[in-house]
């Protein structure tokens, strides 16, 4: 082989181990690097994870003490809301305590055209009973009654009335009662009484419209569901029997 040749090729072999030893150099200097720098890439990582955690800590924190806040905020509003409610009840001047209301004699009739008597009374300032008098009864009699009976809200209306609602506990329920007479009644009336009675208080309360006027004290009821308008059909007034000599007329 020719010197010349023999040269090129010693040539050729010593760039190649030069490119090879710098591309090692190189890919080792940059792991180098890579590796030198993981502890402090850890250490980076490491205080911002720190610094998430305190951050997320502090806002379950935060968010705890906002939650009992505003559970303290509820409880003296609510308690707030009752005293001014009681203050209110107590002030008012209409369902006073002891009056009684009654519709007038001869605006409501029963299918025996004998006039029925509606009567509301106010045991106490949270309490009541709502009667019906003079109720067809069996054998065509007039003997019938019902009464509604329990504690009670107040829910404005409009124009200075009140719409009477049974009031509930904390529970959800309500102390409303109804009661009737079942040896007054047979057939399909005892069976209508039956399923008022099924549906209780509350759901007789809601099947009337029951509101106080409050500039006049008087209250206003008309059934409202087919239930109750097979017994009566018409709204009436009950107005406040007049006092006279300590007693109310």
């Amino acid at each position: 082989m020719a010197p010349v040749q023999l040269e090129e090729r010693s040539m050729s072999s010593i760039h190649r181990y030069h490119v090879d030893l710098n591309a090692d150099m190189f890919a080792q200097s940059a792991e180098y690097r890579r590796v030198q720098a993981l502890p402090g890439r850890a250490k980076t990582w490491a205080a911002k994870r720190r610094f998430w955690s305190a951050l997320l800590l502090l806002f379950a924190v935060l968010l705890g003490l906002e939650r009992r806040l505003g559970q303290g905020i509820q409880a003296v509003q609510v308690n707030a809301h009752e005293a001014t409610e009681v203050s209110t009840e107590e002030s008012r001047s209409f369902l006073k305590v002891g009056s009684v209301y009654q519709n007038d004699y001869m605006t409501l009739w029963n299918a025996n055209e004998v006039a029925i008597s509606a009567t509301l009374r106010m045991q106490d300032l949270k309490h009541f009973e709502l009667r019906i008098d003079n109720l067809d009864s069996k054998g065509g009699g007039s003997d019938g009654w019902f009464t509604v009976t329990g504690s009670f809200q107040l829910q404005p209306v409009k124009d200075g009335k009140l719409k009477i609602l049974p009031d509930k506990s904390r529970g959800g329920k309500s102390d409303m009662v109804f009661r009737f007479d079942e040896s007054l009644h047979d057939g399909a009336a005892l069976f209508l009484y039956r399923c008022l009675k099924r549906i209780g208080g509350p759901g007789i309360l809601n099947f009337l419209q029951l509101e106080v006027d409050t500039s006049k004290d008087a209250v206003f009821v008309a059934p409202t569901a087919r239930l109750l308008r097979a017994l009566w059909d018409q709204p009436v007034v009950l107005r406040r029997r007049v006092v006279s000599h300590g007693r109310q007329m």
